[in-house]
């Protein structure tokens, strides 16, 4: 990706520190574990700001059209269920869940975070061990969104069953 992007002139005057976490950024996210940029700038010497203005730069030339860098809910749920320390089968009902939300419309035009937090919350809540039950500050935290937006997004979830 870094020799196209240099080959190609796309981001010429941009600094080689941006360009990488750029890289590593979108390498993340297409191979399924997507990194935050802040996790990423933790390695390397630039800005949030630099590497968002290179990928808009990059993402107006198309020459990586192949690429897809938004961040799924079922990824997000995957990542919370490492955190939380959900067991394999609650957490690939989650991720089943979060897939149904998008797939028929629910929750439509919320936030992948939100999502994936509302269908850990109603997978979490149904869980047959203690264990897998989690309560909804935890899930707010292993998803970066408020409890309040969780909250909406499964309520509105539960009006389809």
């Amino acid at each position: 990706m870094l020799f196209r992007i240099e080959e190609q002139k796309v981001l010429k005057g941009r600094s080689v520190d941006a360009k990488v976490a750029l890289v590593i950024f979108m390498a993340a996210r297409n191979l399924k574990r997507p990194k935050p940029i802040n996790d990423i700038i933790d390695y390397i010497r630039t800005t949030p700001h630099e590497i968002n203005n290179c990928y808009k730069v990059l993402k107006k030339s198309n020459i990586f059209p192949e690429l897809d860098t938004r961040l799924q809910s079922s990824d997000i749920v995957q990542k919370a269920c490492n955190k939380l320390e959900l067991s394999h089968p609650v957490c690939g009902a989650a991720k089943l869940t979060a897939d149904n939300f998008k797939e028929h419309g629910i929750c439509e035009g919320k936030r992948p975070n939100t999502i994936a937090g509302a269908s850990l919350l109603l997978v979490t809540s149904l869980a047959k061990f203690e264990k897998d039950r989690v309560e909804l500050e935890d899930i707010a935290k292993a998803v970066s969104i408020g409890e309040q937006a969780i909250r909406e997004c499964y309520q509105e979830a539960c009006k389809y069953s």
